[in-house]
């Protein structure tokens, strides 16, 4: 994280300085936070963003979340008690790096405000790309689980062979069991993939949006970030295959950048809405305004109207879209986008 603070300047360069609606103010030992509005905030201020899994446990029944019932309490102050561990865990990386707010959905978007929800969805874009850091549990399959209690060293971790007979050769009466003992290395990449974080579809736009992530896998840790991939837990940060798709960097270029690139934004634009058609959302009704970060960041670079998933420049080759497998085709049983739209289907 220290180096790249200093030496990746495109990761430097892509944090211009944003002011979310909302921040949780971390202060002193955690146990007391605040939610303070933008006009208590600096003008750029230092935040950690959460990307997480909600999941469908309902220990918490969902009290932890903001709603306007208890937003004006919050803006005084909250007990972390009032959080599920995934959420605190968050709040414990922000206080160990020493960052003093962290922008966590459920948090700083009141809940039950149709508005307020429209609103800061549409600002996700700018909220992932300006934080300081993405923190993104993938371990933790809901908010009940946490994610920081999950990290034991791989390397203390061994797989056993128990009970292997051998003998020495036909002049030696030796023999008995031989015990290996084998150190476990983990597939990163396998352990991303399958996880219940990864198959969330508001994942994609956090994990495309953002300049830096640091991952909470099952039993390591890791950091990606626009400039190259470190790994954390290895002893000389050597580098690590990188955790976004293998073309992300080029297709987040000529997404997000108004400068020419050798490539296609609206193609990588599709091949990015593949990879979400597969994801799953909780609520059909989110489809629209789970990507809605990246289409904003899309029109604010390359100035064209988006329609529904599709472009206005690109509307004739947009159109030619069909589905993985015809045969299972449904459609939403309520409006979610114009049926000339990919949108409109379901996954």
């Amino acid at each position: 994280l220290q180096e790249c603070d200093f030496a990746h300047a495109l990761c430097i360069s892509n944090r211009k300085g944003y002011r979310p609606t909302r921040l949780v103010q971390v202060t002193g030992d955690g146990s007391q936070l605040e939610l303070t509005e933008s006009e208590g905030l600096e003008e750029s201020p230092h935040y950690i963003a959460l990307s997480y899994c909600w999941g469908s446990h309902s220990g918490f029944s969902r009290s932890y979340q903001t709603t306007g019932q208890n937003l004006a309490n919050r803006r005084i102050s909250f007990l972390r008690e009032e959080l599920p561990q995934a959420l605190l865990d968050a709040i414990d990386m922000a206080r160990l790096l020493e960052v003093p707010y962290i922008w966590i959905d459920s948090l700083c978007i009141v809940q039950d405000d149709a508005q307020d929800w429209n609103e800061q969805a549409s600002k996700m874009c700018d909220v992932f790309e300006n934080a300081y850091i993405t923190v993104a549990a993938t371990s933790a399959r809901n908010t009940a689980e946490g994610f920081l209690a999950h990290q034991e060293s791989h390397h203390a971790k061994t797989n056993s062979m128990n009970h292997v007979p051998y003998k020495f050769g036909p002049d030696y009466s030796v023999h008995g069991p031989i015990h290996f003992r084998f150190p476990h290395s983990p597939n990163t990449s396998a352990s991303l993939v399958e996880s219940t974080w990864n198959s969330r579809g508001w994942i994609l736009q956090e994990q495309v949006l953002s300049t830096r992530i640091l991952y909470f896998l099952d039993d390591i840790m890791l950091m990606d970030c626009v400039s190259a991939p470190i790994r954390v837990e290895d002893p000389g940060y050597a580098r690590a295959a990188t955790l976004r798709n293998p073309w992300s960097r080029r297709v987040i270029a000529d997404i997000t950048n108004s400068v020419a690139t050798e490539g296609n934004p609206y193609g990588d634009w599709y091949s990015l809405m593949g990879i979400y058609a597969e994801k799953k959302l909780s609520f059909p009704e989110d489809k629209l305004p789970a990507i809605s970060g990246l289409a904003r960041k899309m029109i604010q670079t390359h100035g064209d109207f988006y329609l529904a998933g599709l472009w206005e420049g690109d509307f004739h080759r947009g159109l030619l879209w069909r589905p993985k497998d015809s045969s299972k085709m449904t459609r939403y049983a309520e409006y979610i986008a114009p049926t000339w739209s990919w949108m409109s289907i379901c996954g």
